[in-house]
């Protein structure tokens, strides 16, 4: 029964770090400090989540921009010197390190800048009488992958197979929450004028 519960568990956050569906999406807001890139995300922590899973998107709400996602590379080839002022003022790129959201390519400056963070929460692990925690459209696709898992952990390679292609084909058939508001029709208006020369 644990091995169950915990591959149900482990299919959930898989298929919410795959998805990524809307229903799990939450925010929070910090600010920032003087010369300081790196702000820790966790409970009690400069970013205060206790259900973080994923960034999915950063904005300075202060300035209102978006603050665009970079990465490791760009931010270590880029790495400024804070005793320099001429490194500080408004950052414009994020990544992420361990436990940890750095804001770079200016570190902020002195000016406290509201940041809104998007993120994908991780939700409680389910027990007995814990809901499921995403929309009923993946109760069928988190089953599946459950039972994969647990086929496989039981070795019983066959009936594995059957279940992750069985999840593979119903993950198909979905369309992400952004690809179906990307058709909406109201996406596709053109705007005519009726002037006629």
């Amino acid at each position: 029964d644990s091995l169950i519960t915990n591959n149900i568990n482990h299919a959930i956050s898989q298929l919410i770090m795959e998805v990524r569906p809307q229903e799990m999406w939450a925010t929070t807001t910090f600010s920032t400090s003087s010369s300081t890139a790196a702000y820790a995300i966790g409970s009690g922590a400069a970013i205060n989540i206790a259900d973080f899973l994923a960034v999915i998107m950063v904005r300075n709400n202060t300035d209102d921009v978006e603050i665009k996602r970079g990465d490791m590379r760009s931010f270590n080839r880029n790495l400024q010197d804070t005793a320099n002022s001429a490194s500080l003022g408004r950052p414009n790129r994020w990544t992420r390190q361990a436990n940890s959201l750095i804001l770079y390519n200016k570190i902020p400056d002195s000016t406290a800048r509201t940041i809104k963070l998007t993120y994908l929460k991780q939700p409680a692990d389910i027990s007995g009488t814990t809901a499921f925690p995403l929309n009923d459209e993946w109760i069928r696709p988190a089953e599946l992958l459950a039972a994969a898992m647990t086929f496989s952990d039981l070795n019983d390679q066959a009936h594995a197979s059957l279940k992750f292609s069985a999840y593979d084909k119903a993950m198909e058939s979905f369309d992400r929450p952004e690809s179906i508001e990307d058709e909406a029709p109201e996406a596709s208006i053109r705007l005519v004028h009726n002037l006629n020369f």
